[in-house]
């Protein structure tokens, strides 16, 4: 290899990190409402945004999972 990935392997890289959080989003929650309170709208529309766009990346992680390509999945 010359230090490339392969598609396949670059998605088990990506699932293996996605699963390991280092931080912990209750406490940005937490400094948001204390000290940013106008900032609580446009966190609610990004945070909504990113749970709408994690819905589409697990189900891409589970049809790899499941190993059915992308075109067969309908």
């Amino acid at each position: 290899m010359k230090g490339e990935l392969t598609f396949n392997q670059a998605l088990d890289l990506n699932i293996d990190n996605g699963s390991k959080r280092d931080f912990e989003p209750h406490r940005v929650m937490m400094i948001i409402d204390m000290y940013f309170p106008n900032l609580q709208k446009p966190f609610n529309e990004i945070m909504a945004k990113r749970d709408f766009l994690n819905r589409i990346v697990t189900g891409y992680k589970e049809q790899y999972k499941k190993a059915i390509p992308m075109a067969q999945s309908g």
